[in-house]
């Protein structure tokens, strides 16, 4: 699983959608919360952790 920070990450979210479709079996969550995702939504994080280990 890869968790991108949308718009406000200064990571690029095609970068991050194209590292995705490389890897076998990923699954791309977006959140929009910038480059810290866990620090700055960190209740949509644990959210997305919890629903991919679910998984």
């Amino acid at each position: 699983m890869l968790i991108g920070g949308g718009t406000a990450s200064p990571v690029s979210q095609q970068h991050v959608a194209e590292l995705a479709d490389r890897l076998a079996d990923a699954r791309l969550v977006t959140i929009t919360a910038g480059h810290l995702v866990h620090e700055t939504a960190p209740e949509a994080y644990l959210d997305a952790v919890t629903r991919f280990l679910a998984a």
